[in-house]
């Protein structure tokens, strides 16, 4: 295995195996040098990531966790901005290989199906938010909280924190 061939010692983590210190390199940098074997990894939020990358059965599975997490992530938003860097480099650096085709095809229905999420929930927060303005504006004009509720479908909650705004 490689991991044998460059003297990799295992760590505590699932799959991450660390290098040994090289004597030249000890002057010039903290050296922190490691391979990380994909398929190894602990199935973790936190390795998600790199199990994208993976291979096959890995990469798929991946691919589909990640699909259901959630747009407001901020290992979401993280993961997203890597893999459209990730797909355009394997597209404009040279011919893409059939597993890299597959990769891509994976990674275009999945940012495909998020961008539609991405987008419903920019309408549900639009027509929330007119909701929320139309309410302040019937609240200024005086009408009562059981017109408003019955004219924007908003809870009595929501027009009673409203007007407080007002």
């Amino acid at each position: 295995m490689i991991q044998n061939g460059y003297g990799a010692r295992k760590s505590r983590i699932p799959g991450v195996y660390r290098l040994p210190k090289f004597d030249d390199l000890r002057s010039v940098v903290d050296q922190r040098a490691g391979l990380i074997v994909v398929h190894q990894l602990a199935v973790t939020e936190e390795t998600l990531w790199l199990r994208m990358l993976g291979r096959e059965e890995n990469q798929n599975l991946a691919i589909q966790e990640f699909l259901g997490q959630s747009t407001s992530s901020v290992l979401y938003g993280s993961i997203e901005k890597i893999l459209a860097n990730y797909r355009a480099n394997l597209e404009a650096n040279r011919p893409l290989e059939s597993e890299e085709e597959e990769l891509i095809m994976n990674l275009s229905a999945a940012y495909l199906k998020k961008r539609e999420e991405w987008k419903d929930e920019g309408i549900l927060e639009g027509i929330l938010e007119g909701k929320a303005i139309t309410a302040i504006n019937l609240l200024r004009e005086g009408f009562s909280v059981d017109l408003i509720v019955r004219a924007t479908g908003l809870p009595i909650e929501t027009i009673e924190s409203l007007r407080d705004r007002v």
